[in-house]
């Protein structure tokens, strides 16, 4: 969408989309949908690591349940480190870029800290976790975004018709209990085992 209006801010894209799929929901609705329920899905995709793994590296379970070491050309996950070997990839940067990027304990070069690197899992982040304690504390983050959305979206059943109601509905109760649980015990089952393959 942003493609046709380069303008458009994400708050003008929500907007449009709920006005298209909800019409009978009033404009101050459509702003509270967009905080209570559309925020916390996108933010619970992330924090459960869906997608695209911790931070960019990707998570490939094998049959077994462990992960996958390579799961993309230049990611590492193992027993004592995670991240993406890209070698000598910030020097490619301006100087004032690559000093952010760089900085392991900013919380902006944080957010793609993996993508430049390979690092242990005891390495501290600026929240004062480690990245392993991270990666748990993101997953229960997650799950609690996941029922937070679920439990918003109960609000607006005055407003949605019957039918999308009941969809979206089923759908938001199942990413809550089943996919975010789901998730939950295959990140932590494969990194125990990751540990256990260090004794």
């Amino acid at each position: 969408r942003l493609a046709w209006n380069t303008s458009a801010s994400v708050a003008d894209v929500h907007d449009e989309w709920l006005s298209l799929t909800y019409p009978t929901m009033s404009s101050a609705e459509r702003v509270r949908f967009a905080s209570t329920v559309l925020a916390p899905s996108e933010s619970a995709a992330r924090q459960l690591q869906l997608y695209h793994g911790y931070r960019g590296v990707w998570y490939k379970f094998q049959e077994d349940g462990s992960l996958e070491a390579e799961p993309l050309d230049g990611q590492h996950i193992n027993a004592t480190h995670i991240g993406d070997d890209n070698g000598d990839v910030l020097t490619s940067y301006q100087p004032a870029a690559a000093a952010v990027y760089g900085n392991v304990s900013n919380p902006v070069g944080e957010e793609v800290l993996l993508f430049f690197r390979v690092l242990p899992y005891y390495t501290r982040l600026s929240s004062g976790r480690t990245i392993l304690e991270d990666i748990f504390y993101s997953l229960s983050q997650g799950q609690a975004a996941a029922t937070a959305m679920t439990t918003a979206f109960a609000t607006f059943r005055s407003s949605i018709p019957p039918s999308p109601w009941n969809y979206t509905k089923a759908s938001f109760d199942y990413f809550a209990t089943v996919t975010a649980a789901e998730q939950v015990v295959a990140v932590k089952k494969a990194f125990a085992m990751l540990n256990a393959s260090i004794s």
